[in-house]
């Protein structure tokens, strides 16, 4: 399911992983304005999702300085800094365990953006 909250906005999120099947956590979102404008860089694309390991992060805007993979409880879980105008980044999250994660991008305003995908 994709989600555009336009304001601060909490979700239930359940779990359709067969070994936890009945498991719920909240999950806050925060949306931040830009001077930027969100709607520059919004439009970027993480493939495939679901994933069983390497993503594809394709972006539209070049004013992306960081590239984070956190958790569904806020941990990150890798980091990596964007540097030059390259467009595509393929990032390897087989080690990571099932779930669900959030890509947040940082502009070079830090502003962030956020996108879900889910590792199976």
């Amino acid at each position: 399911m994709l989600v555009k909250p336009s304001a601060t906005t909490e979700f239930v999120v359940k779990s359709e992983l067969t070994d936890c099947p009945d498991a719920y956590d909240r999950v806050k979102i925060s949306v931040k304005s830009s001077a930027t404008g969100l709607n520059e860089i919004n439009d970027f694309s993480v493939f495939p999702n679901p994933t069983k390991g390497i993503i594809t992060i394709s972006l539209t805007n070049e004013q992306v300085k960081r590239i984070e993979i956190v958790d569904i409880n806020g941990k990150f879980s890798l980091q990596k800094s964007v540097t030059g105008e390259n467009s595509i980044h393929e990032i390897n999250i087989s080690h990571l365990n099932n779930g669900m994660y959030f890509i947040n991008l940082t502009l070079t305003d830090n502003s962030t953006v956020t996108k879900p995908i889910i590792k199976n």
